[in-house]
């Protein structure tokens, strides 16, 4: 266990904790797994230990304890791991105070940044309103902020270091992000409990609920117009290629129909950053995944046997909604979970039947975006490219807007 922390081989640990060896093992020196991570820099082994409840404060026989090791090799991220998670008890924290520059360090260090960067929220400012739905991590409600009408997504209180990481993961994400197709952060409640993320609210609804509603209403698939699924696909593919061209690159990991939102005027944003994912340079573009995430019908083959990857996951999961987006159905509906785990353990191409695509540009960019090679997969940049070149069938019915209705999508 020791040894793999220390080279960073995160497969390894993964299957040696899942196989039953103690998640605080440590060596001779009294060194655990987690001082040797944190001592070399392996945040994704850091968050791998904290999530399986190891001893962020355990002493080796020096006295030493992990975030000590962290501060002493300048392993920022790792500080910041160890610090959300509850270390700093063994007697590290002025040397902490200074390596980060905190003002107070009494203060958790999301909440300094919440001040420094001017999007904390204090919780009297905020009148909830209804619930618009339930997830894992939470509920989202409507909510009003400064007259303003919002979304307030309510962060369920389960005392694990793993959720307050992902939480910290998404504030990190969401608050540096500023693109016209990615749902808009407003601030969040980051001081006591429940946390609270803020961000815009669009009238549309998700692409989900558009589809649903139009199902119901035509008592049939709905199959918006060519332009209209036109305008969505290069939308979903600027955001795309906005989180891929990052520095340090960003990838979401979990799109879905039901994470896509429309505006009042029938534009797509992307939403929910919960289970996405940075790749620094110390991870050469590629990550090792600890567990199975995001929605298996739209997952990359990849991520479910959990090899080695990159952001073409997203340009997969692209391939798998633009499906939907022409044909109104789910990919692969008649398939469980367990189908499409051997599926992707035994390499065979489990894909949307494309005959039902009628447009055949667009059903070649499918095809290509689920490529089982991830390397053959388009970039997000081409998918724009190619979509900005596409010759749209002239047909004067098929527009991508109309007159906008109160408080509804001009599509729905």
């Amino acid at each position: 266990m020791c040894s793999a922390a220390s080279k960073g081989d995160l497969a390894q640990v993964t299957k040696l904790v899942t196989g039953g060896v103690s998640v605080n093992s440590a060596d001779y020196d009294g060194r655990s797994a987690l001082h040797l991570a944190s001592a070399e820099g392996h945040d994704q082994i850091v968050k791998f230990l904290v999530a399986h409840k190891a001893d962020v404060n355990r002493l080796d026989r020096w006295g030493g304890d992990p975030l000590k090791d962290a501060v002493r090799s300048g392993h920022r991220k790792v500080q910041e791991v160890l610090l959300a998670a509850g270390a700093g008890q063994g007697g590290t924290v002025d040397a902490v105070k200074e390596q980060l520059e905190l003002d107070s360090y009494g203060a958790r260090p999301l909440a300094l940044k919440a001040r420094a960067e001017n999007w904390a929220v204090a919780r009297s400012e905020i009148k909830m309103g209804g619930v618009l739905g339930e997830g894992q991590q939470g509920y989202v409600m409507r909510g009003d902020w400064r007259g303003m009408p919002v979304v307030c997504k309510v962060i369920k209180n389960t005392d694990s270091a793993a959720d307050d990481l992902d939480f910290q993961n998404e504030i990190s994400v969401l608050s540096h992000l500023r693109h016209p197709n990615l749902v808009l952060f407003l601030g969040a409640c980051v001081d006591g409990e429940p946390k609270i993320i803020i961000s815009e609210y669009l009238s549309g609804g998700s692409l989900e609920d558009c589809y649903e509603q139009k199902n119901k209403e035509k008592g049939k698939s709905f199959r918006p117009p060519t332009q209209q699924i036109h305008m969505w696909s290069i939308e979903l593919a600027r955001a795309l290629n906005f989180l891929h061209m990052c520095v340090p690159c960003i990838l979401h990991r979990d799109l879905k129909p039901g994470n896509l939102l429309l505006t009042q005027e029938g534009h797509l944003k992307v939403s929910d950053f919960g289970l996405s994912k940075i790749i620094d340079k110390s991870t050469k573009g590629e990550y090792v995944m600890t567990g199975v995430t995001g929605t298996l019908r739209y997952m990359a083959p990849e991520v479910m046997r959990s090899e080695v990857y990159n952001e073409k996951v997203d340009i997969y999961s692209y391939g798998m909604v633009l499906w939907y987006m022409c044909t109104g159905e789910r990919p692969l509906l008649g398939a469980n979970q367990k189908t499409f785990l051997n599926a992707a353990l035994h390499r065979e191409h489990l894909r949307p039947d494309l005959r039902p695509i009628k447009f055949k540009p667009m059903a070649d960019l499918m095809e290509d975006c689920w490529a089982g090679d991830p390397n053959d997969r388009p970039g997000a940049s081409e998918i724009v490219t190619r979509l900005s070149s596409m010759q749209l069938p002239s047909n004067p019915k098929q527009k991508a807007s109309g007159q906008v209705g109160r408080d509804k999508c001009v599509v729905c």
